[in-house]
């Protein structure tokens, strides 16, 4: 509207476009230029948490395979799964919240969905009741059923080091998630936007009230 009404105003013979689409180009330039850093950050955050992912799902594998090839029972292979579950579970839930808002748990309480789905056992919620890292404690659960259930202490360090990567790759999810970009960054990105949002209106309305 303000870029019509100036060429309204004015003679259109003396009117540069040339000289507003050249400020355009070049705004928008510049908008292109800090926009694409940060789709490529927000885009290799995601991604690492695609990795971290794999990388818990493949420590619950290797530590099944390991215990297999050691002698481990069914019903021990089938706890380490059962808890491998559970640690993603626990992962997720916490992520979205869900320990943090007790109204929404509803009178159940916030383990009652784990222990339908069959990944967590009544006995044990008291364990996790008071946790902070609820989903890292689990592979301390994992780390010492692994020494109880083997009596070779290097085949159990080998297995126990696996679980120290499972983790590591559940801290590393927390702490990319709870740590916020720069605000002085993305209030750089939000201003420059806005600007060239008004440059490219103004522009519009400068070029096409020419035109006319």
């Amino acid at each position: 509207t303000t870029g019509g009404v100036v060429a309204w105003a004015n003679d259109e013979s003396k009117m540069d476009t040339d000289a507003m689409e050249a400020l355009q180009q070049r705004t928008l330039l510049i908008v292109t230029f800090i926009m694409g850093f940060f789709v490529q950050l927000n885009i290799s955050r995601w991604w690492n948490h695609r990795e971290f992912l794999r990388t818990l799902h493949g420590t619950v594998l290797d530590v099944l395979l390991l215990l297999s090839t050691s002698g481990a029972t069914q019903e021990q292979l089938q706890c380490v799964a059962r808890l491998g579950l559970l640690s993603q579970a626990l992962l997720f839930d916490e992520c979205r919240g869900t320990f943090e808002n007790a109204q929404a748990n509803g009178a159940e309480g916030p383990f009652s969905g784990l222990v339908k789905m069959g990944l967590l056992k009544e006995q044990e919620i008291p364990y996790l009741a008071d946790r902070a890292q609820k989903a890292q404690t689990v592979w301390l659960w994992i780390a010492s059923y692994v020494k109880l259930w083997l009596n070779d202490d290097k085949k159990a360090y080998k297995i126990q080091k696996r679980c120290c990567n499972g983790r590591a790759a559940i801290s590393a999810i927390r702490t990319q998630l709870g740590t916020q970009l720069p605000y002085t960054y993305v209030q750089l990105i939000s201003v420059m936007v806005q600007c060239n949002h008004c440059i490219m209106g103004l522009g519009c309305g400068y070029t096409g009230a020419a035109a006319l």
